[in-house]
């Protein structure tokens, strides 16, 4: 799947995967927003926030991660070519997240006074 970089209707500028398009619509899979802030030494920092959080959904969720639906007349798409950092950043981001699994069992109980 491609990225797609681009500003939405509220001024977020956004990241995710491009899962289908259509005349009126983009599908993103697992969309990010790009924040960028300034350090105490008052160097500018850049970090990926999600949109929604995997860890509020089940694990089969999390497999096939979150897909948001745009207009395609409320999104400005950036057609510049991502950083090879931003999209490293993005896709060690869901790589991680989808690694957890869920328990499948009680957890051990471990006594620590006889």
């Amino acid at each position: 799947m491609s990225k797609i970089l681009f500003i939405d209707n509220v001024g977020r500028t956004l990241l995710g995967e491009q899962v289908n398009k259509t005349e009126t619509t983009v599908s993103v899979k697992n969309p990010v927003y790009i924040h960028v802030g300034q350090t105490a030494q008052g160097q500018l920092s850049v970090q990926l926030m999600p949109l929604f959080l995997l860890e509020m959904v089940d694990l089969t969720a999390r497999q096939e991660g979150i897909i948001v639906e745009y207009n395609i007349l409320n999104i400005n798409p950036i057609t510049t070519k991502i950083d090879s950092k931003l999209e490293n950043q993005y896709n060690g981001m869901f790589g991680a997240m989808l690694q957890t699994s869920e328990p499948t069992s009680e957890p051990k109980i471990v006594k620590l006074f006889d």
